[in-house]
Order: structure tokens, then sequence, then C-alpha cells
């Protein structure tokens, strides 16, 4: 059986069992080459930067426009940080 692996996942950081910190932790150990961006409703130092020294490639809010969430999907596939936080 081949199992895929995701290019880019959008990780939020509040869930039910495991926080997202721990859930990007989880993803880079287990594919390296998948890019993690944080979708969150938080906007503090202590929730950005700990999500970025997990492995996380950027970091968005929420009530991003949805054409610029594509924008951030497209670089993150290409290895390139770009974070919109206003």
């Amino acid at each position: 059986m081949q199992q895929s692996l995701p290019d880019v996942v959008l990780m939020d950081l509040v869930m039910p069992g495991m926080n997202g910190i721990e859930a990007t932790r989880a993803v880079k150990q287990i594919s390296p080459g998948t890019q993690v961006i944080v979708l969150t409703s938080f906007y503090e130092d202590e929730d950005i930067f700990p999500a970025l020294r997990a492995g996380a490639i950027s970091y968005t809010l929420k009530d991003i426009r949805s054409g610029d969430l594509a924008e951030i999907i497209r670089k993150a596939a290409r290895g390139n940080r770009c974070s919109m936080l206003a």
C-alpha cells in the first residue's frame, strides 16, 4: 500500500486532544517535506514563535481573504515563507 503525504497542511492551534504546535511537530517528524501553515485567530507572540519553532513555514489569521490564503499556500508549496497578519 502506498501512502500519500500532503505538500501543505493548514494547521489550527486549538484542537481537541493535541494542540497545533504539537501537531506541527508530529507532521514535520513524519513528513519533513510537508509545509505547515498555521491558520488561527491568535495574534500573540507566544503563539506565533512556538509554532514557527515547531516547523511551521507560515502563520496567518483566520480572517484572511481567500485570495491571500491561496497565495500563501502556493508560496508554502514552493518552500517560501509568507505570513499575513493584518
